[in-house]
């Protein structure tokens, strides 16, 4: 944080011994329950941390995160296996890329996506386990974003995206995905970053490593987005140059996209609102949206033995 006049930070972790070791993927702002707000930082050390700035800038880490068994790395499940019957498996570390909160939540609860193609949820409450883990990604996660209507009544619905060209649509009860979006076309490249419109709660947006930048509306098409396009260059060819952020405005239809090279676009949207209806109204829509394709763990396990018994 910067004094405006002085252009000098407020606060900086530059001298506190023991701060992260590597990259600081991400930061949020976050109200904890009878707490001040806090800020929360995510990195490729694996460590989960809490500031404050009561007394300065000070930490407290609310987790450190673990390489878990991911039943979709073959290779690694087996040799986890081998190592835990023969008694010596190694608890290793691993790094985390993204953190998000949900929101009306009162801050305990946390969901992180990692560098090993897992989602974990968290709680600030037991920071030694997982309260569950989520896998379906084949490569590393960038993004987790929980979505912005849901309530304390319900189940998060979250989304990620990954360097595996896609983005999942996640049910918090279920471990395993509930949609997948592919990206459509020739040029399939790593998906890094996704946000979910304000407005509408089964439109969200997404920007890959070609310079695409997709808008989907689950609720009208699972299988495609509702809109996607490249930036021109001067030659009115598409622009290839990589986009790494892409945010919707609160407050007016407008699309903002950054690049690799410093850019930012900025895009009047059309035809995504859904409203002005209640949160209820908009959790029907996205949960009617998921629910067209059910690939839930526990529907294909009853599917399964339903058709044994037969």
């Amino acid at each position: 944080m910067r004094d405006t006049e002085s252009n000098l930070p407020f606060v900086s972790s530059k001298d506190i011994p023991n701060k992260h070791t590597d990259i600081i993927w991400e930061i949020q702002w976050v109200q904890r329950e009878n707490k001040a707000e806090a800020l929360i930082s995510i990195s490729g050390d694996g460590r989960i941390i809490e500031w404050s700035m009561k007394k300065g800038l000070e930490y407290s880490d609310l987790k450190q995160l673990k390489r878990e068994t991911n039943p979709n790395q073959k290779d690694v499940y087996a040799g986890a296996i081998n190592e835990q019957k023969a008694g010596c498996i190694n608890f290793i570390n691993t790094g985390g890329l993204s953190i998000d909160f949900p929101v009306n939540d009162s801050g305990n609860n946390y969901f992180v996506a990692t560098e090993d193609c897992s989602v974990h949820k968290c709680s600030t409450s037991f920071s030694e386990r997982y309260s569950n883990n989520y896998y379906g990604h084949m490569g590393p996660i960038y993004r987790i974003r929980c979505n912005p209507f849901w309530h304390p009544n319900d189940c998060p619905i979250f989304i990620t995206c990954s360097y595996d060209w896609t983005v999942r649509v996640w049910h918090e009860k279920e471990s395993e995905p509930k949609l997948t979006c592919h990206q459509i076309g020739n040029l399939q490249q790593q998906v890094n970053d996704i946000c979910w419109s304000p407005n509408t709660s089964s439109v969200f947006a997404s920007v890959a490593n070609d310079g695409r930048i997709e808008i989907w509306d689950l609720k009208k098409d699972s299988l495609a987005p509702q809109f996607d396009d490249w930036d021109k260059t001067a030659d009115g060819e598409k622009d290839h140059t990589p986009k790494t952020v892409v945010k919707f405005s609160k407050t007016s239809p407008v699309l903002l996209s950054g690049a690799i090279d410093g850019r930012v676009g900025v895009y009047r949207t059309y035809g995504l609102e859904h409203g002005p209806v209640s949160d209820e109204d908009q959790m029907h829509r996205l949960m009617s949206a998921i629910a067209k394709e059910d690939f839930s763990s526990s529907k294909a396990k009853e599917n399964d033995e339903a058709a044994a018994a037969q």
